[in-house]
């Protein structure tokens, strides 16, 4: 499994976590809070912001070190420019971050610039938005670098069997109309019955052609499965994150 892919299961599995039992509290908030050193306040600390803490706690999870992200979005920039972390290629698993701020995990491209992530301290929770790339950083941390670069979203071919007897089955997927158009032409002919021709994005592994993430959750293309449709529409991108939920940054160096 990719390093990106692990990181994107850790954090899926974290949202809902809320607050609880006051401000920048409650049971696992705080099991993110620890995972950062030095800390810059105590557990539960109503000060003690935790987006960052979050990507860090993911991060240990995944097995990559985030320790230069540290307790603030400021010194996380600052510690990513000094390393040659800074990107301006988005990736799944990389940290798109509003220095001085907020910082969310980045997962997954929804068109027009924008991307899906999952961020900590979200609203009071560990929750998915939808957010432009534009005005934010991009820092990656080395492990997520090493797997190359990065794949765009393309459209992958599917055939899709709607039988009683196998429930909407999914065959595929193709690189190219052309050859699932074929092979869905020959499986009609072979089975006597009509089948659903479907395309979807999805992501790729060049390394070892495993599908990384497709089908997308977005469904089915709209339209049928002409070449030149794209994605259905995921709406406007929520507004950037105005309200810091940071640290400062000389408390999170341990000054």
């Amino acid at each position: 499994m990719l390093v990106s892919e692990k990181i994107r299961q850790v954090a899926e599995a974290e949202i809902g976590v809320a607050e609880s039992g006051g401000a920048n509290d409650g049971p696992r908030v705080r099991e993110y809070q620890d995972a950062v050193q030095p800390r810059p306040y105590p557990l539960g600390d109503p000060r003690y912001a935790w987006c960052a803490a979050f990507c860090v706690w993911v991060y240990g999870k995944a097995g990559v070190d985030g320790s230069w992200v540290t307790a603030s979005t400021h010194l996380a920039c600052t510690n990513a420019a000094s390393r040659g972390l800074m990107s301006t290629t988005p990736r799944s698993g990389a940290l798109l971050c509003w220095c001085g701020t907020h910082v969310g995990i980045l997962t997954e491209p929804v068109g027009g610039g924008s991307w899906r992530t999952i961020e900590g301290n979200s609203s009071d929770a560990v929750r998915t938005r939808t957010r432009s790339l534009e005005g934010a950083a991009i820092l990656v941390p080395p492990e997520v670098a090493a797997e190359g670069e990065p794949v765009s979203a393309r459209r992958r071919y599917w055939i899709q069997d709607v039988s009683p007897a196998t429930q909407m089955e999914w065959i595929g997927p193709w690189l190219a109309k052309a050859s699932r158009d074929r092979v869905q032409k020959r499986m009609e002919a072979e089975l006597g019955r009509r089948l659903r021709a479907r395309s979807f994005f999805g992501v790729v592994d060049p390394r070892t052609g495993a599908v990384v993430a497709a089908p997308d959750p977005m469904g089915p293309t709209k339209g049928g499965d002409d070449e030149m449709d794209g994605p259905p529409p995921v709406g406007e991108p929520e507004a950037p994150p105005t309200e810091p939920t940071d640290v400062p940054s000389d408390l999170a160096a341990g000054a």
